[in-house]
């Protein structure tokens, strides 16, 4: 029996060693704890009001540390890493039957007929020291449901040993719906096509992760980025006018220089594509992903921003090639300048939040409901399911790789002023925000935009309560101190 810290821990603290029991004699391990968890855990203060779950800390794969915190956590760390990899694979998500598409109430039912570009999930799996993360980039409009979510993990974890995921929407208003359930009112029997694509979805993007972990090999990464003039503030009406302009690139190289993939963040809506047009399409990130691959002979992945009132900004054509071609090309330049170096100290540091917060509007309501039905169809009510009562549940995923680089991606569509504050205070040399992660409660304004007024701050598209998006950016913010505090 070992005593770690009396007095510090709670009494439900408890030690879980059932894989490696004998592990536990090792002098070495209750150092680590004393030495680097406690200092991640006691920073937690700030997340103690809202939902109770587990938090599990790996060390050297071996032994775990299981407690019950406030908010829903899952960290994993790595004490001797040894190697970094990564690996891209890709598979096509076009839709192979007419479905309602994705993005534009005014489109209610219409369905898609085929497909002016076809739609693609894009992943790379990054791995050291035995933990693996999966970020995928696809073109859709959202991230898949929590449903789906926890489907496609079940499938990696068996096949490919990945335990995070950061899937994210390029958030296109050309792409499926992927919210429908095979349930009578929720597309059953009306929207079979579509049902069935959920299924199809998840077993592509699966099969894409489990290839791309399969591919890995060891790896160099190096990142850089610039300020672009190419989004604007779409919702605020007085200046100065809040706007994210990084456009950032993370380069990974094998070990001999030739190029693995490129990751690509940037926020600006996908809205170039007229809404008339009932096609499929990538929009203007597939275009700058083919502009990129034309130049550099290498695959890329684009991620979107906080993109919750950004808004493309052209400096020529309004067009999803045009634009395509102008984000491409400062991608590129920034690309060329980047020398990736192999991480001396490789490592994966993830913390996984599920949040209560709740709703601003009374959800099952049958008259909001009702009114629902009209501005969208009535089957849409399926992503309701998520929304029991009227609590609602963002997820956040907090990455720290290589103690260096940092990742943070939240279920919906942050503003862009939540995105900025985390660049600035995070303790980490560079600092990415993910958007339309990891599941997709709507949008997540700033209190003062709200105050504001103006699309994407009302409660018929902001669901979560005001103040939602600053306490995950706290929360985020938190751990990434807490994280670089233990390192």
């Amino acid at each position: 029996m070992i005593t770690i810290l009396p007095g510090r821990f709670p009494a439900w603290f408890t030690w879980c060693s059932s894989s490696h029991p004998s592990f536990l004699s090792h002098w070495s391990l209750s150092f680590w704890i004393s030495s680097s968890v406690w200092p991640l855990l006691s920073s937690w203060s700030l997340c103690r009001s809202r939902v109770p779950m587990s938090v599990c800390v790996r060390v050297c794969s071996c032994v775990s540390v299981s407690l019950r915190v406030i908010p829903c956590l899952l960290l994993t760390a790595t004490a001797h890493a040894a190697t970094f990899t990564a690996g891209y694979a890709e598979r096509d998500i076009t839709p192979q039957a007419p479905m309602p598409m994705w993005g534009y109430g005014a489109r209610h039912a219409l369905l898609a007929q085929s497909a002016a570009d076809p739609l693609t999930a894009r992943v790379i799996v990054l791995e050291a020291g035995g933990i693996k993360l999966a970020i995928a980039g696809l073109d859709l409009g959202r991230a898949p449901t929590f449903r789906s979510l926890d489907r496609i993990k079940s499938l990696i974890q068996e096949k490919a040993g990945v335990a995070h995921l950061m899937i994210c929407g390029s958030h296109t208003h050309h792409g499926p719906v992927v919210e429908l359930l095979d349930e009578p009112g929720l597309g059953q029997g009306t929207f079979d096509a579509a049902v069935k694509y959920v299924t199809q979805l998840e077993d592509a993007i699966a099969a894409a992760i489990i290839e791309a972990a399969d591919k890995a090999v060891p790896a160099k990464l190096g990142w850089g980025a610039a300020e672009v003039t190419l989004n604007r503030n779409r919702q605020k009406k007085d200046e100065p006018k809040p706007r994210d302009p990084e456009l950032a690139v993370l380069r990974f190289d094998t070990l001999d220089g030739q190029p693995i993939v490129l990751l690509v963040n940037f926020a600006a809506h996908p809205i170039l594509q007229d809404i008339r047009d009932l096609r499929w399409t990538c929009e203007w990130p597939g275009y700058m992903i083919k502009a990129i691959n034309e130049q550099l002979g290498a695959p890329c992945v684009f991620v979107q921003g906080a993109a919750g009132d950004m808004s493309p900004n052209p400096a020529g054509e309004r067009t999803i090639q045009a634009f395509g071609a102008e984000v491409a090309a400062e991608a590129v330049k920034i690309a060329r300048q980047i020398t990736p170096q192999a991480p001396a100290q490789p490592g994966l540091q993830v913390v996984e939040d599920t949040f209560d917060f709740k709703t601003r509007l009374d959800l099952q309501n049958s008259l909001i409901r009702a009114t629902f039905k009209q501005m969208f169809f009535p089957e849409i009510l399926a992503m309701l399911q998520e929304i029991p009562g009227d609590t609602i549940h963002p997820r956040l995923i907090t990455v720290v790789l290589n103690g260096q680089l940092a990742l943070v991606g939240g279920s919906g569509e942050f503003f862009s002023a939540h995105a900025r504050r985390l660049k600035a205070e995070s303790p980490a040399e560079r600092t990415l925000f993910f958007g339309y992660c990891n599941g997709h409660q709507m949008y997540f304004p700033t209190r003062e935009a709200i105050d504001q007024g103006g699309y994407g701050t009302e409660p018929s598209v902001s669901w979560v309560e005001p103040g939602a998006g600053e306490y995950m950016i706290d929360t985020a913010l938190n751990h990434l101190r807490a994280l670089h505090a233990a390192s």
